[in-house]
């Protein structure tokens, strides 16, 4: 069974491997390292496209997600898939 969440920009619901997903650290939104399996400790969030990281900035569920999404530029790598 493939694991399925939700964007935080649009709220829909994707398989996990489509999305990108970002942790929240003490440090504030990273994205999660390439090959780490999503393993990495903290609050995750998940977006999946461009469009959704202005989605995620008006979201008050995830402060600073949308900025260090717009910041890191892997959505673009995202979308290019």
């Amino acid at each position: 069974m493939t694991p399925v969440r939700s964007c935080a920009g649009c709220r829909r619901r994707f398989a996990q491997g489509a999305l990108l997903r970002f942790v929240r650290t003490s440090e504030g939104w990273r994205p999660d390292r390439p090959g780490s399996r999503r393993k990495q400790p903290g609050r995750g969030a998940y977006l999946c496209s461009a469009e959704c990281v202005e989605g995620a900035r008006k979201n008050k569920r995830y402060p600073g997600l949308g900025a260090a999404a717009a910041e890191c530029g892997l959505i673009r790598s995202l979308c290019k898939k």
